[in-house]
């Protein structure tokens, strides 16, 4: 059985006229979605033995503001875990949301799924500014109906200078953030093939100031062959980024067709690797 404590008191939702946040610690989620049947699931815990406040933003592709709904009762979910389309969501889409959490509490935070009503999901990044130190994530689920179909939970990160990835596919997912406020991020990904070692394929990336891209490998590396099986590799130039990738697999257990899984990944440079 899960048992998950909720501090529903930890959140406050506002349209603005908060008083400023003194960010000590600041973490990053890459990619954030909602909407298609996906919705995402935030969650931070404070070790810490203090109070801890803390701003929630989100962004789109090209770096602005990206409004989403969140559901009004984010604390009163099932142990077994639902997302049923009756539960209400606030009427007004926010871009920031601030938490008050508790030493020891765990703070969630649901979006409502309901996206902007298109066949494609709402898309962006996200960033956690507290006062304190914190232990931030995001749970990606999705969703047919009210059904849960698959869902992958990972933490929020800090920035890095380079990205590896093994035991990727065609179908491995990528998102990736510019925490720049003020420069293009410039990225040079590369497949190697896990036989042979060779490169086989290279994709230029370019996400503007306080943007984001998420996509595919085979998005990106179109002359992959299907049944390609190897590692990513971003190379560090000095330009700190945040990434994110997830392993997808096909399957026909489910209505999806496909299941989400963790993939191994290091972000940082490798000491006498180039």
């Amino acid at each position: 059985m899960k048992i998950r404590l909720t501090c529903v008191a930890c959140l406050v939702f506002f349209l603005g006229g908060a008083p400023p946040l003194k960010a000590q610690f600041v973490q990053y989620i890459a990619h954030i979605a909602d909407g298609a049947g996906w919705f995402s699931e935030i969650a931070v815990n404070n070790p810490g033995s203090s109070p801890v406040g803390c701003m929630f933003s989100t962004f789109d592709d090209e770096g602005n503001p990206l409004a989403l709904s969140y559901d009004s009762d984010p604390g009163a979910g099932p142990t077994a875990r639902a997302h049923p389309r009756a539960k209400a969501a606030i009427s007004l889409a926010l871009d920031s949301v601030s938490l008050s959490i508790p030493a020891g509490g765990t703070a969630t935070l649901d979006t409502s799924g309901l996206g902007d009503g298109s066949a494609n999901p709402l898309e962006g990044s996200a960033q956690l500014e507290c006062s304190a130190v914190v232990i931030g994530g995001v749970t990606y689920w999705y969703t047919i109906g009210s059904d849960l179909v698959t869902g992958i939970g990972v933490p929020a990160a800090n920035t890095t200078t380079a990205f590896w990835v093994d035991g990727g596919n065609t179908s491995t997912a990528f998102a990736f953030y510019n925490p720049s406020q003020a420069n293009t991020l410039q990225l040079t990904v590369y497949a190697y093939d896990g036989a042979t070692g060779a490169l086989v394929g290279t994709a230029q990336i370019s996400v503007p100031a306080n943007g984001h891209i998420a996509f595919n490998a085979l998005d990106q590396f179109t002359s992959l062959p299907s049944d390609f099986s190897g590692s990513f590799n971003v190379p560090g130039n000095g330009q700190p980024f945040v990434a994110l990738a997830l392993g997808v697999a096909s399957t026909s257990a489910n209505a999806a067709g496909y299941v989400l899984f963790t993939i191994p990944s290091l972000s940082g440079v490798i000491t006498g690797v180039t």
